[in-house]
């Protein structure tokens, strides 16, 4: 979720337009060769500013296309935009005045807000907004006796419930932070036949070489400072889940 999911979004389209890919048959357009049928169901009209946000459907361990063929296949972005909702939905659970953290992710919620600083740094701040039981689900590579908690501040003794962190009865204004090392390592691996040298923090891979030639995926350098960089965004809060079936 963290690696490939994350890369595989669309987020930035300057490597389409700055003049390196190679160009495409446009005997091609309007994509017959991808199985459309007519001429109705293609379109030329704004397709870069339109993907922003699409999944690739043929991505490489290293880029966002793999090789010459197509980059995009539409059912993978409708699948992965459903995904999203699935991650973040489960990122809190709330029940019976007990809120589980699962994910060291950010999320806002009526409950609480988190703040995770992974992977620049092992720590994770949750700001309660009601009074509840608190766990925070330890990522796997933290040793439960490595895990360190305060409570506006000051050390806060822990249980442990497997993976759950058991912080206890926590007041609504509280800020619960939980601080852990985050070790740095580097794997070589065999994917395709190809052979790739990953640098990882915790399990999040911020680094890849070779890098990939059209769109390079994990060019997450940043996150080896170890300073966390915050970015101000408004985030909605809804009332309701959706019964997305």
């Amino acid at each position: 979720m963290r690696n490939q999911f994350a890369e595989c979004q669309l987020t930035d389209t300057g490597w389409l337009t700055d003049g390196h890919l190679d160009r495409a048959d446009r005997k091609l357009a309007p994509l017959p060769g991808a199985g459309c049928s007519g001429p109705e169901y293609g379109t030329t009209e704004r397709v870069i500013e339109r993907a922003v946000g699409s999944f690739s459907g043929w991505p490489s361990i290293n880029d966002f296309v793999q090789g010459k063929g197509w980059s995009i296949m539409h059912c993978c972005t409708g699948n992965a935009t459903r995904a999203v909702y699935y991650v973040w939905e489960k990122i809190l659970t709330h029940a019976d005045g007990k809120l589980k953290v699962n994910l060291l992710l950010n999320r806002a919620s009526r409950w609480a807000d988190v703040h995770s600083h992974i992977p620049y740094r092992g720590q994770v701040d949750v700001k309660m907004k009601q009074n509840l039981d608190l766990e925070i689900r330890l990522a796997e590579w933290v040793k439960p006796e490595d895990a360190r908690c305060t409570v506006d501040g000051k050390p806060h003794e822990l249980a442990f419930d497997g993976r759950y962190a058991r912080v206890g009865s926590v007041n609504a204004g509280q800020v619960v932070t939980l601080t852990f090392p985050i070790p740095e390592r580097t794997d070589r691996v065999i994917v395709e036949k190809r052979s790739y040298t990953l640098i990882r923090r915790g399990n999040e891979v911020v680094w890849i070489d070779p890098p990939g030639r059209n769109c390079p995926l994990y060019q997450r350098g940043h996150y080896r400072h170890g300073d966390t960089l915050w970015k101000t965004v408004r985030r909605f809060v809804p009332a309701e889940k959706i019964p997305w079936l």
